[in-house]
């Protein structure tokens, strides 16, 4: 009996008599196939998270943003361009991974217009943007989209080399633009607006107190200034007015 139970037992597979050893032995005899095939599956997933995620694709257009690019919030970068007489960033894009093969041309139809949200930017702001912000890497989130087609954001830039500053904050904080309120209507970010609008109130109230920017107040001098310029004025019209009271009594005596 003993001996027949060796035989069947020689007999059975080795997969059927211990798996475990069998699986590895044979990963040992493929180590090559099982190697590639890891590097296989590995480019397949990467495949697949880029093309859900659209690591490179280059946004040349607002309409081009994935719908739930803007519901999740999703920030990307790029590089400021130019700046527009409205305080519009036009931004080219930067996807996150761009292979060296596929080379991209710029110009200005392919930049995004990029609003800088809750802030309603003054001329010393437009002077600020061109000399601190134009030309520079920037990364802007995704907030709305308004009836201009322009891409309401909360645009951040380096400040150094570990830091990095809130542009809409910086414009306020420096009394360069105050705060813009939200439509009546709102909007369907209420809750990422609201923190925007809170931090935006804060800075506001500080450059307001410190007299930053367009609050702060004119010198005697330019008071002194503007009175004499108010007073060459009023003199002016008071002779106009003078001369043509005189012409009126004159034509009626005629």
């Amino acid at each position: 009996m003993a001996d027949d139970s060796r035989e069947n037992e020689a007999k059975t597979p080795l997969v059927y008599q211990q798996p475990l050893k069998f699986l590895h032995k044979w990963i040992d005899d493929n180590l090559r196939v099982v190697r590639y095939s890891s590097y296989g599956l590995a480019v397949i997933g990467i495949v697949i998270l880029a093309r859900n995620v659209r690591l490179t694709a280059k946004f040349g257009q607002i309409s081009e943003i994935p719908d739930h690019f803007i519901a999740k919030h999703v920030t990307l970068q790029g590089k400021v361009q130019h700046i527009d007489p409205t305080g519009v960033l036009m931004v080219d894009h930067s996807p996150l991974y761009r292979p060296k093969l596929l080379h991209s041309t710029t110009s200005a139809s392919s930049w995004l217009p990029i609003q800088i949200a809750s802030v309603d930017i003054h001329e010393s702001g437009l002077e600020w943007l061109q000399n601190n912000v134009c030309g520079k890497h920037i990364w802007f989130q995704l907030l709305a989209v308004n009836s201009q087609q322009c891409a309401e954001c909360r645009v951040s830039m380096k400040k150094g080399m570990f830091t990095k500053i809130c542009v809409n904050k910086e414009i306020v904080r420096l009394g360069c633009g105050v705060l813009q309120p939200l439509p009546p209507g709102g909007c369907e970010n209420e809750a990422i607006y609201d923190k925007l609008q809170r931090t935006l109130m804060t800075s506001q109230l500080r450059a307001e107190k410190r007299k930053l920017g367009l609050w702060k107040e004119p010198t005697y001098r330019e008071r002194w200034t503007e009175w004499k310029e108010d007073r060459k004025i009023n003199s002016w019209f008071g002779f106009v007015k003078k001369g043509v009271k005189y012409l009126s009594s004159v034509v009626r005596r005629e």
